[in-house]
């Protein structure tokens, strides 16, 4: 045996010969190590992994404790004792000769290795279970749990002391060190103190806020750091342990499904600083501004988003991000997912089974930590998380399992559970504690209501007074139990897992990192933008269109628009007051006598014209001009709500136009008021120059020749439709009829005075005729049409010769032989009149007002959240920024990766002594 343990020093020399002897000299007395329990299946894979990346010490130590593993275990117990009691005397004197073996051991080792490691390898697990055996049977006071181990280690978070454990024997003590260096190869869990550093505190921060990072960046499986997800059937305590670790009640309770999403938990480690000596607990929500520090109301605001999902759909996979911030919390990130159901219930959809399971293998794949929560008192055989897991993990060496309520089961019973035999995991079981039994919950209430404390506070002392008055079952060997050591635990594997993702990671966010900058060159020429600059071009191009908008409301402009309005109205009046009227051919007759003076004319001709005139200037101008000019403004800004870019931001044109009608509301009254009162002048007399005339006969000729040809157009589209003969063979026949119809109603007005003859039977007997002709209504309707517009054409032509006879051409004073000219002269002045108070009380002042109401309204109104919506309702602004904030995003990921791995790649290079295993699961790749 001397010549197997000088082999497994000779690699290291007196250095770590010293270190041994310091080792076991500052070890206190009560400190015993125990070799863990292992199975074959699990101890093959872990030692295969772990001895690959030990140094030629391991490997030798290994080999020659596989090698004799069959010796006489009492004569290595005795060689052991032999060795350490002299060690300290003979250290110097054995220095030179370690040196010179270690040089010929070291080729007979390296070319032995493989075929030591082989046979290792090939092994049965009886042999293990037999050496095991033996080592506890020659050193059966060398006891001590990986569980102690754990709770004997610095714990940042707790001030609670573990509960101490049994005391050992300083020989003892140094003999189960002896045994677990000579078999440390199959140890596969023989894990030191897990004392979490500063630098430890700074790395899980920084990675949990580079994954933070990584989420924001969309749903890409490349980019992902892992999280800790938590799964478990609905009864099996999963909430519990959650508000433990956090130690605030914040999950909706209820009797009915409650967790609908998932909830991705990340907790963030605040501790007291000089400028924060105090630092307050508070929870974030995505989608909720502020901070909240009242838990019940993050309750209410989990169990609404919640209850967002439809009973229909039960579940749904959009997450909920909470953020919880404090110094009595580890850094670390959680996945909640909704608990497992055996049957669906009446009010539940049958697939309900299968949602929640998809949901929950989505979330369970690598690299994800699976925290499987199952309750002491329903067997693991039946836990649906360990059966999950076991589909993604099938050796669980990235699953936890959590055992609850181990105060309702007997504690060998649940020291049983937590022994990691029956169902092994890699990095085993944690038994804990955190509601409060049935039977003392009452009884807690009362106690932390007199005394004041928060009754998490009081489970977690039950929990530890549980744990300590059943020591005698929760001390031994691989039994972990307490929320403290399960909060140093999950920190210690999520670090694990996060750093041995470290250099993929990375690797990956290059890549991505290059892609998306080549894109970014491509389309966009590396030209950066921002939602404020957007909003800022949107808002400079609507008012340079507003601007283009004004430069078409000019005097002349506007002035045309209400004199093609008022000519309108004169023509509307003139077909009713004179075409329509069947002396108006007289008019003409009358036109035509030189002899014939304007004073000699007859005075109803005088007066229609007057009636006339009266009612274009007392019409409302004031308000009809007024409303059209409005009404074109808004057209226009109609218009230009359906352009660019304010197609794309509905609420934003929305405002464009409420703010529009609100100044031409306020300026409608005011600008119709002073037209109406400018045109007042007119409504009793009109002086007309010969100039204007002139101009108002020679504009009435044109409205008069173009009414003829649309009249022309519409019969000439008639008779193209009818047909020429057929119209005029139903123009003849409703001429007859209306003949017939007159000659009645003479009849009857003859009789009506008593002065009319016998009726003839005319009527009847052309009625009863069977060659009377027959035409359907519709083309009678027809016929009718063509002769109203033949019969206006016939006016038309009479009154356009009448504007263009000499009579009309003298001047203004024979308006009562051209009332057209007439009326267009005054539908002029009017025109000119209104046009000077539009430009001054609406235009000017709109045009002036509208482009700093929308400054005001849509940019120092808008806060940051508003003005990046508005942006991103572009869809070709929203890829820009998506990309540009993927490119940045990319940047400070990799910047923050760099950061990491150079002060891993540091701390390596200055402490070369450093054990190149660590510890955790991921650490023995």
């Amino acid at each position: 045996m001397s010549a197997l343990l000088a082999r497994g020093i000779r690699r290291n020399g007196l250095a770590q010969l010293q270190r041994h002897q310091q080792h076991f000299a500052r070890a206190p007395p009560t400190r015993l190590v125990h070799i863990r329990s292992v199975s074959i299946l699990s101890g093959i894979a872990k030692l295969a992994g772990r001895t690959a990346g030990r140094t030629a010490v391991g490997l030798g130590v290994g080999a020659g404790a596989v090698s004799f593993a069959d010796m006489k275990i009492e004569g290595l117990r005795q060689r052991t004792f032999d060795l350490l009691s002299d060690l300290g005397t003979k250290a110097s004197d054995n220095i030179s000769a370690f040196s010179e073996a270690a040089s010929q051991t070291y080729t007979s080792v390296s070319s032995t290795a493989a075929e030591a490691w082989a046979d290792t390898a090939l092994g049965i697990e009886s042999r293990f279970a037999a050496l095991r055996a033996k080592l506890q049977e020659a050193f059966p006071g060398a006891e001590e749990s990986e569980s102690a181990e754990d709770e004997k280690s610095y714990n940042h978070y707790s001030s609670e002391p573990p509960p101490p454990p049994p005391p050992k024997s300083t020989a003892a003590a140094i003999a189960a060190a002896a045994a677990a260096a000579a078999s440390a190869p199959i140890s596969v869990d023989a894990e030191g103190p897990t004392t979490p550093t500063q630098d430890l505190l700074v790395l899980t921060k920084k990675l949990i806020e580079i994954r933070s990072i990584l989420l924001s960046l969309g749903d890409d499986s490349n980019l992902t750091l892992p999280s800790i997800v938590v799964v478990g059937s609905q009864s099996s305590g999963k909430s519990s342990v959650l508000e433990a670790i956090v130690g605030r009640e914040f999950l909706p309770k209820g009797d009915n499904m409650v967790t609908r999403r998932p909830l991705e938990l990340t907790l963030v480690h605040t501790p007291p600083s000089a400028s924060d000596p105090n630092p307050l607990t508070y929870a974030e929500i995505e989608g909720r501004p502020g901070r909240l520090t009242d838990f019940e109301i993050v309750q209410t605001e989990l169990k609404n988003l919640n209850e967002v999902v439809s009973a229909a759909e039960c579940v749904s996979d959009k997450p909920i991000h909470l953020r919880i911030s404090s110094p009595d919390v580890p850094d670390l990130s959680l996945v909640d997912l909704p608990g497992y159901v055996q049957i669906s219930s009446m009010d539940q959809p049958e697939e309900l089974k299968e949602k929640i399971a998809g949901l929950c293998d989505k979330y369970i794949k690598s690299p994800n930590i699976v925290l499987a929560v199952c309750a002491a008192n329903v067997d693991l055989a039946n836990s649906p998380a360990l059966r999950a897991s076991k589909k993604v993990d099938p050796l669980g060496i990235r699953t936890i399992g959590v055992i609850t309520k181990m105060d309702l089961v007997p504690p060998e019973s649940g020291a049983a559970i937590l022994s990691n035999d029956r169902y092994p995991l890699a990095l085993g079981y944690v038994g804990v504690v955190c509601k409060a039994s049935p039977q003392h919950q009452q009884r807690l209430l009362l106690k932390s209501a007199k005394d004041s404390e928060d009754p998490g506070a009081v489970v977690r002392k039950q929990e530890s007074a549980y744990f300590s008055a059943n020591g005698e079952h929760f001390s031994r060997e691989g039994i972990l139990v307490g929320t403290e050591t399960l909060k140093s635990r999950l920190m210690r594997v999520l670090e694990d897992s996060m750093a041995s993702s470290l250099h993929t990671i990375s690797n990956a966010v290059a890549l991505d990192l290059e892609e998306t900058s080549y894109q970014f060159k491509v389309q966009y020429n590396d030209r950066s933008i921002s939602a404020e600059s957007y909003v800022a071009e949107t808002l400079d191009g609507l008012k340079a269109r507003i601007g283009q908008i004004s430069r078409g409301f000019t005097k002349a402009e506007v002035r045309r628009m209400l004199k093609s309005m008022l000519d309108e109205q004169v023509l509307d009046l003139v077909a009713l007051q004179y075409w329509n009227d069947p002396k108006t051919p007289e008019l003409g007759k009358l036109g035509s006598e030189s002899k014939l003076s304007a004073e000699d004319l007859d005075l109803y001709w005088q007066r229609k014209l007057d009636a006339i005139s009266s009612s274009l200037t007392k019409s409302g101008i004031g308000r009809t001009s007024t409303s059209r000019v409005v009404d074109t403004i808004s057209h226009c800004l109609e218009t230009l709500s359906n352009e660019e870019p304010l197609v794309h931001h509905p609420d934003a044109a929305g405002r464009v136009m409420s703010t529009a009608n609100a100044l031409l509301g306020d300026r409608y009254a005011i600008t119709s008021d002073q037209v109406e009162n400018a045109v007042k002048p007119f409504k009793y007399e009109i002086e007309v120059e010969d100039k204007e005339w002139e101009t108002g006969r020679s504009k009435a000729v044109e409205l008069v020749q173009r009414e003829l040809n649309m009249c022309e157009a519409a019969l000439g589209s008639i008779r193209d439709a009818v047909g020429g003969r057929k119209l005029r063979g139903a123009m003849e026949y409703v001429g007859e009829l209306e003949e017939k119809e007159r000659r009645r109603r003479e009849r009857r007005r003859e009789k009506a005075l008593g002065s009319g003859g016998p009726e003839d039977s005319y009527d009847d007997e052309d009625l009863s005729d069977p060659t009377r002709p027959a035409y359907n209504p519709a083309l009678l309707a027809k016929a009718r049409e063509a002769m109203f517009l033949s019969s206006r054409s016939s006016v038309l032509r009479l009154r356009l010769m009448a504007l263009k006879s000499r009579r009309c051409k003298t001047g203004p004073e024979q308006r009562a032989f051209c009332p057209e000219a007439f009326l267009n002269v005054v539908a002029d002045k009017l025109a000119h009149t209104a046009v000077q108070f539009i430009n001054i009380e609406l235009l000017v002042e709109f045009f002036y007002q509208f482009p700093r109401e929308i400054d005001t309204r849509m940019a120092y109104e808008l806060n940051r959240s508003e003005v990046v919506r508005f942006a991103r309702q572009n869809p070709a602004i929203e890829k820009h920024l998506a990309l540009q904030e993927r490119k940045e995003k990319l940047e400070l990921v990799a910047e923050k990766l760099d950061t990491l791995v150079k002060l891993q790649r540091d701390k390596a290079q200055n402490d070369p002594l450093r054990r190149k295993r660590d510890r955790g699961l991921f650490g023995m790749f």
